[in-house]
């Protein structure tokens, strides 16, 4: 009788562990999951001191190839609105979003981006999508 149990629960277990490699059912538990059916851990958060660090590191590669000469009245600042491909090119042209008034100085920092391709990027995809669409705050003359 015990053996008859025994025997029971193992072909029960061999069961369940035949329906979980079933792909049909792994796809309907992955649906399930991200529909909200079952209980699922949330999308890992974007390590924001890594995306911080690879803006860091663009807008320092940017700085070294500005003509600051263009850069020359006071403490300048403009933003630019670029689009990266995860191999660190543009997907667009960079758009001014915010001008520094003086339009030299805007001209030489566009040419800069333009000259800094490809970017450095992170390899997690999760950061890496925090770069397609990036404003890049300049201050030439820091």
């Amino acid at each position: 009788e015990k053996e008859a149990a025994r025997k029971k629960q193992l072909a029960a277990l061999q069961k369940e562990l035949l329906d979980d490699i079933d792909p049909t059912k792994i796809a309907l538990k992955k649906l399930q999951a991200q529909i909200g059916n079952e209980d699922t851990k949330p999308a890992p958060a974007v390590n924001q001191g890594v995306v911080n660090e690879y803006v860091s590191k663009i807008i320092a590669k940017v700085h070294g190839n500005v003509n600051r000469g263009f850069c020359t009245d006071g403490n300048p600042e403009l933003v630019f609105k670029v689009n990266l491909l995860p191999t660190g090119d543009f997907g667009s042209s960079p758009v001014l979003s915010k001008t520094s008034g003086n339009a030299a100085c805007d001209d030489a920092v566009e040419r800069a981006l333009i000259a800094s391709e490809p970017f450095p990027l992170p390899t997690d995809p999760g950061a890496l999508s925090e770069f397609r669409n990036l404003n890049l705050t300049f201050k030439p003359n820091e």
